[in-house]
């Protein structure tokens, strides 16, 4: 999202993106080199040598560096979408070590690991619901005016009725 909309700012960005793509085939067909020879021949069948050697040609010439997610949200003027929605929901792709932590199971009585759940842990998830909700609706604001689309009355009134349902939930949540 954030390297589209750069890119309907500004039409040169487009260049740039394709550059950092480049740089990532660098990336990759120097990383490929370190492959032992076990991981290496099984993979052999589906590039053609003429294609590894078109992407080592790419490698060899490449000067772009690579452009980060935040600078992208950056030059599209969505820098404060990265800091908090992308920043926040970014973390159901880039697990971490919190992420596995929540999934030990733990003994009552000295925290010790006593297993590992299996699936994910869905416990109250209307609070997280209601704040993606409302993410998501200023986001649309945001897109509103990257592409100059007018969602106004839809968000109007998707928002009401989230407030509505925000109330009811700290109602409800209040008896817990």
């Amino acid at each position: 999202m954030f390297a589209l909309a750069a890119i309907a700012k500004d039409s040169s960005m487009a260049e740039a993106f394709v550059r950092s793509g480049e740089r990532e085939v660098k990336r990759k067909v120097f990383k490929s080199r370190l492959w032992s020879l076990n991981l290496r021949t099984p993979l052999a069948s589906r590039f053609s040598s003429e294609t590894f050697k078109e992407a080592e040609d790419v490698a060899k010439t490449t000067k772009a560096r690579n452009i980060s997610t935040e600078e992208m949200a950056k030059l599209a003027g969505l820098h404060d979408w990265y800091l908090t929605a992308y920043t926040v929901f970014s973390d159901a792709v880039h697990g971490n070590i919190h992420d596995l932590d929540q999934q030990f199971v733990r003994s009552e009585c000295d925290e010790e690991i006593e297993g590992v759940r299996s699936g994910a842990i869905v416990d109250d998830l209307h609070g997280l619901y209601l704040c993606a909700s409302e993410i998501l609706l200023k986001g649309l604001e945001s897109m509103d005016n990257v592409f100059q689309v007018d969602t106004g009355e839809f968000r109007k009134s998707m928002l009401e009725s989230l407030a509505d349902a925000v109330k009811q939930y700290s109602r409800s949540s209040m008896h817990l």
